[in-house]
């Protein structure tokens, strides 16, 4: 060991080593409180974000039961929305069906006016035929006959025609 002592490389050995003891003995409370307070703020910085993960499942909890109120009430609506349209669609076939009736019962009573009228204006052709028919008659008879004759005839006629009626 002798020998060692008088080599350079051994000092500079013995110096760093005492150098480093040193370092151990006067700055180990420094580094020790260094390396706790860098544990700690980890370990709050862990306790933080367990905190905020704790707080993102409760909204996600939360968020999951609105969104499922938001589809129930969204199911209800359209549900009622389903029910209200086939409840108006009935009425509306009802009102369609009463107004198709009304139309058809006074196209009825137009097509009964009609034939009245029609049937009224064809009595009143025929008996305008004839009368026309039977001045025709007339006139060829006074042409045929005397007219006192003729006149006295008819005359008669339409006394008798007045006390049957």
């Amino acid at each position: 060991m002798a020998e060692h002592l008088h080599d350079p490389h051994f000092w500079v050995l013995m110096a760093f080593l005492v150098f480093v003891g040193l370092v151990i003995i006067y700055a180990r409370k420094t580094i020790t409180n260094a390396i706790d307070a860098r544990r700690n703020k980890i370990a709050a910085d862990i306790q933080r974000a367990s905190d905020l993960l704790r707080q993102a499942e409760i909204l996600q909890g939360e968020a999951q039961k609105t969104m499922e109120n938001a589809q129930n009430q969204a199911k209800d609506i359209l549900a009622k929305a389903k029910s209200d349209a086939k409840i108006l669609v009935k009425e509306a076939g009802e009102r369609a069906e009463l107004q198709a009736s009304k139309k058809m019962q006074a196209l009825e009573s137009r097509i009964a006016q009609e034939e009245q009228r029609i049937t009224a204006e064809a009595k009143q052709a025929l008996a305008d035929l004839a009368v026309q028919i039977a001045r025709e008659n007339l006139r060829n008879q006074l042409q045929n006959k005397s007219g006192q004759a003729i006149f006295d005839q008819s005359l008669q006629s339409i006394s008798t025609q007045k006390i049957g009626a």
